[in-house]
């Protein structure tokens, strides 16, 4: 399975001598290392050993709980939609016609996964996963987060767990770099 990984959000950089959220480098040795990792073994504190895990799903790290999103959801989702500074390197912010049609399908759809504080509940991001989008047989993974929660390793995290779930069924192989 190969992933194309698109960074939503201004690249940050470091951060305490590692890549910091939104850092392409980061998410494609996430990606990478759960491509090679062993069967069985924990990704960034997230089980990847045994069956395929069925949508809807939810999901948990040490800090965060990734799950469908909810109706209650939508308004915090709605803004990485039409926040500037979300969308400063993505065209800027989605017509409001788009945002409706956006969020009547979003709600339970599959591979959408709203980003919580694991103790708060509060939604920081998304993260989605879409299986051969552009007809290529890859699945796309794409993540953003509100500004305020920009610069704590959250997308790192998140990306980690929601990659690792992807891959919970694929059996082991070599990683093939394109």
């Amino acid at each position: 399975m190969r992933f194309v990984v698109h960074v939503i959000g201004p690249l940050v950089g470091q951060r305490d001598g590692q890549p910091a959220v939104g850092s392409m480098a980061y998410v494609v040795d996430v990606v990478l290392a759960t491509v090679t990792g062993a069967r069985g073994s924990t990704m960034a504190g997230v089980s990847t050993s045994g069956p395929a895990i069925s949508w809807p799903a939810e999901l948990a790290t040490a800090r965060l709980t990734l799950r469908p999103i909810e109706s209650g959801d939508v308004p915090a989702i709605s803004r990485l939609w039409t926040d500037p500074e979300v969308r400063r390197y993505l065209g800027g912010p989605v017509a409001a016609a788009e945002v409706a049609a956006r969020q009547r399908g979003c709600v339970g759809a599959a591979g959408w996964f709203s980003v919580l504080g694991r103790l708060d509940r509060t939604v920081l991001g998304l993260v989605l996963l879409e299986p051969d989008s552009r007809g290529d047989r890859r699945t796309e993974v794409s993540y953003s987060f509100l500004p305020e929660h920009w610069g704590h390793g959250y997308a790192r995290e998140a990306v980690a767990a929601a990659v690792g779930w992807a891959l919970a069924d694929a059996i082991a192989a070599p990683p093939a770099v394109i």
